[in-house]
């Protein structure tokens, strides 16, 4: 694999373990509401982006009240649960690997900025990234255009970026910018529905260092 100029990662599930906590949020909501829970692997099925089109999944109704109802009760309750969270086995000494091979890091996430700042800095990990890029609200709509503002930003060919993230959103993501892209199996959907996609995908985060170190 091509030497890399700038790895970027995505943060809710690729970096930070939150596949239990997302669950469990989203069943007392469904509990709320009278409707039935989920099990991690059917959540781990119907999980995806636009998140509105996730919730109506589960089985929220689609409408603007509801869905911003449950929009807002969801981020409540995971900015007081997130801390509970630990980051994924080896990310750390992962992150300290691709830095001593002088590779610089950033993160893009669909998480709403001063919220992934905040977890970001709980975590002490600003010290190895470049830029840590967010999104405006809480909605969750995706990021592809704070994606191809980044890449902008950096000046770097598509090509010289390695984007790594654990939906096929991320890998839609990597497409509009223009970049490589690898899917590591560990957070919020299944490993088949990522094998969908014409990439890599990965068990772990440290298999990362693999790819960059052929």
């Amino acid at each position: 694999m091509a030497q890399y100029r700038h790895i970027i990662w995505d943060w809710n599930g690729t970096l930070l373990d939150d596949l239990t906590v997302c669950v469990n949020i989203i069943n007392s909501l469904l509990v709320q509401h009278q409707l039935p829970t989920v099990s991690s692997e059917q959540y781990l099925n119907v999980f995806g982006f636009p998140v509105r089109d996730y919730y109506v999944r589960v089985g929220f109704e689609n409408s603007d009240t509801v869905i911003k109802q449950v929009s807002d009760l969801f981020i409540a309750q995971y900015d007081h649960q997130q801390h509970t969270c630990d980051l994924h086995a080896k990310v750390i000494d992962t992150l300290k690997a691709v830095q001593q091979l002088e590779i610089p890091q950033s993160i893009l996430s669909a998480y709403q900025q001063t919220r992934l700042n905040n977890i970001v800095d709980h975590f002490q990990l600003r010290l190895y990234f470049e830029e840590v890029v967010g999104i405006d609200d809480i909605y969750a709509h995706g990021k592809i255009e704070q994606g191809k503002r980044l890449i902008t930003k950096l000046a770097l060919r598509g090509n010289d970026v390695l984007f790594v993230g654990d939906t096929v959103h991320d890998y839609e993501v990597a497409q509009e910018m223009g970049t490589d892209c690898v899917l590591i199996a560990n957070g919020h959907q299944p490993k088949q529905k990522l094998e969908t996609c014409d990439v890599q995908v990965l068990d772990r985060v440290e298999d990362v260092l693999t790819l960059l170190n052929k």
